[in-house]
């Protein structure tokens, strides 16, 4: 009886340095060692990339395209004013675990450019969608930019700040956020 092996798309290859890098950190991305936890030899490997730099990079724009590009692609072709899509925007973070990779990507990206490049270009992208919500809803100067990047730190550390503390009232806490984050300031203060 013939075995068939399972051809390993680059994607595969990717998704599991994110979990080593998350789970075990950056000294762990070795290519033997991903290969072996892959059940595969390093030649898998050299099939998808043709070496370490690209790999590196490849690792970054997965993590980008897929936690960042593609939800908020999504999110663009969605109906409701702003306040309904931040509310959308704020629910698929916790239910897509989005933020799952951001604070091991950063640390990630103090010694490494070519991660700190796509670090970069996701917080910009961030930035921009989510300002933009914040200026549908009426929010300007300070006020938008500032709410902007709290909004954007709070959503990117959150994971890491809050365990398993509100997980039992997720979606009570994503409501609560959601009001406070929408809420005027009182300009006197």
């Amino acid at each position: 009886m013939k075995t068939s092996k399972v051809r390993l798309t680059k994607d595969s290859w990717l998704a599991l340095a994110l979990d080593v890098l998350a789970q075990e950190g950056k000294a762990k991305i070795k290519i033997e060692y991903l290969a072996k936890r892959l059940g595969v030899t390093k030649g898998s490997f050299y099939a998808h990339f043709p070496d370490r730099r690209d790999f590196t990079t490849s690792i970054a724009v997965y993590w980008a395209d897929t936690l960042t590009s593609t939800a908020l692609a999504s999110l663009r072709l969605t109906k409701g004013n702003a306040q309904e899509r931040l509310l959308l925007l704020m629910q698929k973070i916790k239910d897509d675990d989005l933020a799952k990779y951001d604070i091991v990507m950063r640390a990630w990206a103090l010694d490494e450019p070519l991660i700190a490049e796509q670090v970069e270009k996701v917080d910009r992208e961030r930035f921009e969608y989510i300002k933009s919500l914040f200026a549908e809803m009426g929010f300007t100067g300070n006020e938008l930019d500032v709410r902007t990047m709290i909004f954007q730190t709070y959503h990117s550390l959150s994971p890491a700040l809050q365990g398993s503390f509100f997980e039992k009232n997720r979606f009570k806490h994503v409501n609560v956020t959601h009001k406070l984050f929408i809420q005027k300031i009182d300009e006197d203060l």
